[in-house]
């Protein structure tokens, strides 16, 4: 897991190159928290990150 200064370092360099992002930050869920099969699994960010990404993917079509 990244610290949140690590992240908001990482989304100010965005900014200031112009790269066009989103950042989105799921609390206490480690690296691989969709991996179910892993101890870091963590369902509620799980289930989260596919309802942003399923609305994100099919709001426009």
């Amino acid at each position: 897991m990244i610290s949140m200064l690590d992240f908001a370092a990482l989304a100010e360099a965005l900014e200031q190159h112009q790269v066009a992002n989103e950042m989105i930050a799921y609390g206490g869920a480690d690296h691989a928290f969709t991996e179910f099969d892993d101890a870091r699994c963590n369902p509620e960010a799980d289930s989260r990150s596919w309802q942003r990404f399923l609305e994100d993917r099919f709001a426009s079509h």
